[in-house]
Order: C-alpha cells, then structure tokens, then sequence
C-alpha cells in the first residue's frame, strides 16, 4: 500500500531487500521458530526496545511474526499506562506476536517516527510481513490490545 512504500522509501533501500525476500533476517537463519523465539526469557525475546533504522529493519520489517511497534517516550503518562497492558498482551501469545518499543526522544529513532508520521504518543502499528496492516493512537484497555493482537495475527 501507499503508507507501506512511504515508509520503506524514508528508511532506504535495505527495506526494499527486506520486502522483496532478497535478504535473510540477520542472525536467524537456519534457526527454527521455537529456538529463535521461546528460548530465554519471555521479555527479551517477544519484547525488546528499537535503537535505529537497521534494527529497525532487522527485528521489525524482516520479521517472520507479526510485530506491535509502539512509538512511546519517558515523559508520556498514557505510554506509561499502555505499556504493561502491550506487554502482557504479548507475552499471553506465546511469541505469536512480538512488541518493539521505539523511544521517539531517541535520536536514531527519529527517521523511524518520521516515516510513520508519528505526531503523538503512544502510538502503535501493527505489522505483518512488513507490511502495516492496522494501527491504534492512544492508551488503550486490556481487552481492546487483546482483540487488536487477535486481529493481527489471525
């Protein structure tokens, strides 16, 4: 879609790679489902924290497991109410579904909340083969975040 190629065309061509299968996710080839994402413990694994555009791209657009990315910052009292609420959600899923928390006051997420045009926090993307397909703004209830990740990864 339109939003889609936005994005990809802000964050560079090694989106592009990533959208037309041409490069392997880092790291994780060879590696089955169960050894890439149930080994360890459950919040380094479903839950992690994004630090540029080529993590970015790595742990999100590359990924082969639904993602939420949540735009989030510090100073945010609604970020800070929907943050457990996001990570419980995924943590029910089993890895079905992962959370990236991107820190928009972070410099090297800049580019990344540009191209989402992220103008308020929280803000949370859902996205399936790197592909955005649904999106919320603002702090939501437990039960709303649970039908948003069944919707994404039915």
């Amino acid at each position: 879609n339109m939003f889609t190629s936005a994005v990809r065309q802000v964050l560079g061509s090694t989106s592009r790679r990533v959208a037309t299968g041409t490069t392997a996710t880092a790291g994780l080839a060879g590696f089955s489902f169960q050894q890439r994402f149930m080994s360890g413990s459950a919040n380094t694994d479903w839950v992690f924290d994004i630090d540029g555009v080529d993590e970015f791209e790595k742990k999100v657009l590359a990924s082969s497991v639904p993602v939420l990315v949540d735009f989030t910052a510090t100073w945010c009292g609604p970020c800070k109410m929907l943050k457990p609420i996001l990570e419980s959600s995924v943590e029910k899923n089993q890895g079905k579904v992962l959370l990236a928390k991107v820190d928009i006051d972070n410099a090297n997420n800049h580019q990344i909340a540009q191209a989402f045009k992220v103008s308020s926090v929280p803000s949370v993307f859902g996205i399936r083969e790197g592909q955005v397909v649904s999106s919320f703004m603002g702090a939501r209830p437990q039960g709303e975040v649970e039908k948003f990740i069944d919707t994404l990864i039915a």
